[in-house]
């Protein structure tokens, strides 16, 4: 028998729908507290991945400047331990004491016979051969510390951008006014440069005592006087007096690395005032980074001593209204203007046609290595002549009748110095018919002679092997190079600093379908793994680092993976001047692969070949 069910009562009911209401009530509050707590955990979590992204930024910002610091240190050291600073130190000290003159032969001789002491390079955080973003990458490479292209060490007290250009050409170090003897005896400085702005208010401070030291201890000391500063005129006891271009263009500092990642339309732009869009900036560099980011620039009208190099080296178009001496593009209306700005932000093409001669030009005719001779002429440990340095082409060929193409190619470079190093695989070329072309052409060439079953990759060794220079490029026997092609390659060579420069992104004819295609559009004025390996020109000293591997393809881009693992940098260059010819899926090319395989990741640019298309 089951148990009876008592009837609940109406105020029982009532009590219960209350305590069940409270239930969900409080249920429904702990649900909304729960999605609250989610929602913040949410946030923590974002918040906690960009502090973990920010602090990473940071630690990779400390690794840098600690690289900066021990590169300082380092350059220091190798300084310190040159033979020509023992030197000065002991003509610095006889003409300090007359007592040790009698000393001073004695002393420069063992000065002389002290070894030279190796100091190991620090090695930069990260490698080359680390894979980094488009931007990344450069701004990294960019960033590392500056290695000048001559010793001689100079105290400087000048403004930020003159310091930045020079410090890429001479050992530069600030001036301290408190701690300057210090200076002077630790650095042992071959020269004093200051600003006259800054002499002129240190003329009643100790500018009087650091010149009179300077002289004892045959210190050059030049004031520096830059175009309209409004510095004192006379030299304030300064042994010369230098009048300096008011914008310094330094090719380090100011080129087309970075040119990629254009997103802006066109700006206004005002050198002299450091300014776009009415955006102030502090100073050059900074302008001319900033300037990567249109597709094109107005120029507005300035002081006609301002140069506008720095900004066309940046390879961004700037119009120009009336000008005609070639510094821009010139416009002659607002109406031409307006047009000549739509065209450039729609067409890549025509932006790096219409700016490559311009970027040519500018890094060519740039002041700061000038500048830097004149200051350090007749100094000690001076090495700057002004002269390009010379070029050993590198060639190899197993096709006599190919050698017409390698001396058509290098007969028509514009660069000055050039030897051939013409390496013979397998074959017997007529030497009388070189000889002839190599003095038809106007350079020497040397033939190395190896035999058919020597591996492609140890041929490349044995030919660099006979280089001399201390820049060298290898070329194809059956490709195209126009003009400037070399003188291009070697001047991304010294804005760079890279130790290996070539073609990534780059053009091709490919005969069996008739067509010319351009690949790799988006490596072009990139640092970056592999380049071309028919397009490269580096420096010899990175074969102390690897050499190509025996192999009969491929050992090029194994061979720029090792260098660049050992610390060396690559750069990839403009896409202009070069036609890689090839024959139907690779016929007698190195590199095996099908047409269409190349057409399927590349643009075809036009049916046939088209050198015009290619040089510029």
């Amino acid at each position: 028998m089951k148990d009876k069910v008592e009837p609940r009562s109406p105020d029982e009911s009532a009590v219960s729908r209350v305590q069940y209401d409270s239930v969900a009530h409080e249920l429904a509050r702990a649900a909304a507290h729960a999605r609250a707590l989610e929602e913040k955990l949410s946030l923590t979590r974002a918040e906690l991945r960009q502090a973990e992204s920010s602090v990473a930024k940071a630690q990779r910002r400390m690794a840098l400047l600690e690289y900066r610091v021990e590169l300082r240190e380092w350059q220091l050291s190798v300084l310190r331990s040159r033979r020509w600073m023992s030197v000065g130190r002991a003509l610095s000290a006889a003409r300090k004491s007359p007592a040790k003159l009698l000393a001073l032969p004695w002393a420069i001789a063992k000065a002389l016979q002290e070894p030279v002491a190796v100091h190991p390079r620090p090695e930069p955080p990260g490698s080359t051969a680390e894979r980094r973003g488009v931007g990344e990458r450069d701004d990294v490479v960019q960033s590392l510390p500056v290695e000048p292209a001559n010793p001689v060490p100079v105290l400087a007290a000048v403004d930020d951008d003159t310091f930045a250009a020079l410090a890429h050409e001479l050992l530069l170090f600030r001036l301290d006014w408190d701690t300057w003897e210090r200076q002077l005896e630790d650095l042992a400085p071959a020269m004093l440069l200051v600003d006259a702005v800054v002499a002129a208010a240190e003329t009643e401070g100790h500018l009087p005592d650091l010149l009179e030291v300077c002289a004892g201890q045959g210190i050059r000391t030049i004031l520096w006087v830059e175009g309209n500063s409004g510095g004192p005129t006379s030299s304030l006891g300064f042994d010369s007096v230098f009048e300096a271009p008011l914008t310094l263009f330094q090719p380090r500092l100011h080129n087309p690395i970075g040119g990629q990642r254009r997103r802006s339309g066109v700006g206004v732009i005002d050198v002299a005032g450091l300014t776009i869009d009415a955006e102030k900036f502090p100073d050059l560099h900074a302008l001319t980074r900033a300037a990567h980011r249109y597709h094109a620039v107005i120029a507005v009208a300035g002081p006609p001593e301002v140069d506008l190099g720095p900004v066309l080296a940046t390879a961004t178009p700037v119009l120009v209204s009336g000008n005609d001496d070639g510094s821009g593009l010139t416009v002659r209306s607002q109406t031409e203007a307006d047009s000549a700005s739509r065209a450039l932000a729609r067409s890549e093409v025509l932006r790096a046609r219409l700016t490559h001669p311009q970027v040519r030009g500018a890094l060519r005719g740039a002041r700061a290595g000038v500048v830097a001779r004149l200051l350090s002429q007749g100094l000690p440990g001076s090495v700057m002549t002004g002269e390009q340095p010379p070029i050993d082409v590198m060639v190899a060929t197993n096709r006599p009748q190919n050698l017409r193409i390698v001396f058509d190619n290098l007969s028509r470079q514009t660069y000055p110095q050039l030897r051939l190093v013409l390496v013979e695989h397998g074959v017997r070329l007529d030497r009388g018919e070189v000889n002839d072309r190599a003095e038809a052409a106007g350079f020497k060439v040397d033939i190395v002679s190896v035999g058919e079953e020597v591996i492609l990759g140890e041929v490349f060794n044995i030919g660099f092997g006979a280089t001399v220079a201390d820049v060298v490029a290898k070329m194809d026997d059956d490709d195209f190079y126009g003009p400037e092609y070399l003188w291009d390659l070697r001047s991304a060579l010294g804005f760079s600093g890279a130790d290996v420069v070539g073609k990534w992104a780059h053009y091709v004819y490919l005969k069996g379908i008739d067509s010319t295609i351009y690949r790799f559009s988006h490596y072009e004025h990139r640092f970056t793994d592999v380049v071309a390996i028919s397009t490269l020109l580096m420096k010899r000293s990175v074969f102390e680092l690897a050499r190509f591997p025996q192999l009969a393809y491929g050992s090029g881009s194994i061979f720029l993976r090792e260098i660049g693992a050992a610390g060396a940098v690559v750069y990839a260059a403009d896409r202009w001047n070069y036609l890689y010819i090839r024959g139907q899926d690779g016929e007698r090319n190195t590199f095996p692969a099908a047409d269409f395989d190349l057409v399927a990741n590349s643009q075809v640019v036009c049916r046939g070949i088209n050198y015009d298309e290619v040089v510029v």
